[in-house]
C-alpha cells in the first residue's frame, strides 16, 4: 500500500475518525534524501464529522499533476473506484468520496448469460460484454478484487479456450469467492478446469463472424495475376479469387432449382 501511495505523491496522511479509536497517520520523504518519516498518533473521536477513514495525497509526483490536469481524469477515477470496489460499495461496507462527491458502483456493461456456483465457494457469473468492453476474468475475494480482467486472463491460462470458430473476444468472467486467500490459490487448478468447461458450455455465444483463410502460393503466379488485375497485394488477389469463387458457388446453385 506504501508503494501504492508513494507512486502519486511525496505526503500521505491517513485520519481515522471512529468511535472505538481514532488516529492520525502520516508518511512523508524528503526527495533529497529519500528518508522516509512516518508519524501515527491516537486523536479524540469528532462527532461532527462522519465517522471514517480520510487520506490525503500531497506533493504529488509530476506525471499524476499531468494525468489531473486531463479533463476526463475525474470521471475515469471514479469509473474505476466504482468498478474496483463495487461490491464493498453494494453491501454498503465502504464510502467512498473524491472531492466530496460520492462514488457508486459499477458493474459489467454486457448482458448477463448465466450465474453458476461451482465447487460450493465460487459463483461465477458469465457475460458477454458490449462493444468496447475487454474480455477477461475478474476475480473477488470477500469483495476485494484480486485480479482484474487481465490479471485474471493470464491466471487462468486464456489461451486454453481456444477454439476453431469460437473467439471469446467479448467474455467477461465474474468470480466471486468467499474464504481464505490461501485455499482459492490451493483450489485454483481444479476450480479452472471446471471454469473453463463452464464457459465453454456457453461458446455459441462468441462464435466468430469471420475466420482468417491462409496458404501459400507460386510467387510468380500471384505476381502475374497481381498485375493482370492491378492488385496490390497477395491478400487482395486472394479475396478477389474467394469473391469469384462464392459467385460461381451461387449460379452453380440457382441453376439446380
Amino acid at each position: 500500500m506504501k508503494k501504492s501511495f508513494f507512486t502519486l505523491g511525496k505526503k500521505i496522511e491517513i485520519w481515522s475518525n471512529k468511535i472505538n479509536g481514532s488516529r492520525k497517520f502520516s508518511l512523508d520523504t524528503n526527495v533529497k534524501s529519500e528518508e522516509l518519516l512516518s508519524e501515527s498518533k491516537t486523536t479524540d473521536y469528532n462527532d461532527s464529522k462522519e465517522e471514517g477513514t480520510k487520506i490525503i495525497i500531497s506533493n504529488l509526483n509530476k506525471n499524476i499533476k499531468k494525468e489531473i490536469k486531463n479533463n476526463n481524469y475525474k470521471s475515469s477515477l471514479k469509473q474505476e473506484l466504482g468498478y474496483i470496489y463495487r461490491n464493498f460499495i453494494d453491501e454498503n461496507k465502504v464510502m467512498i468520496e473524491v472531492n466530496e462527491e460520492k462514488i457508486n458502483s459499477n458493474h459489467i456493461n454486457g448482458v448477463k448469460l448465466n450465474s453458476r456456483e461451482i465447487m460450493n465457494n465460487y459463483k461465477v457469473t458469465l457475460y458477454k460484454g458490449n462493444k468496447g468492453e475487454n474480455s477477461g476474468i475478474e476475480v473477488f475475494i470477500n469483495d476485494y478484487m484480486k485480479y482484474d480482467r487481465d490479471e485474471g486472463k493470464k491466471d487462468i491460462e486464456w489461451g486454453k479456450l481456444k477454439q476453431s470458430k469460437y473467439t471469446y473476444r467479448n467474455c467477461i468472467v465474474e468470480i466471486n469467492y468467499k474464504g481464505e486467500t490461501l485455499e482459492y490459490e490451493d483450489n485454483k487448478e481444479v476450480f479452472y478446469d471446471k471454469l473453463r468447461e463452464f464457459i465453454k458450455e456457453h461458446k455459441e455465444n462468441f462464435k466468430s463472424k469471420k475466420v482468417i483463410i491462409q496458404y501459400e502460393a507460386d510467387v510468380n503466379i500471384v505476381e502475374e495475376l497481381k498485375e493482370y488485375y492491378n492488385e496490390p497485394s497477395a491478400k487482395a488477389i486472394g479475396e478477389k479469387a474467394l469473391c469469384k469463387l462464392y459467385e460461381l458457388y451461387l449460379d452453380e446453385t440457382k441453376s439446380n432449382y
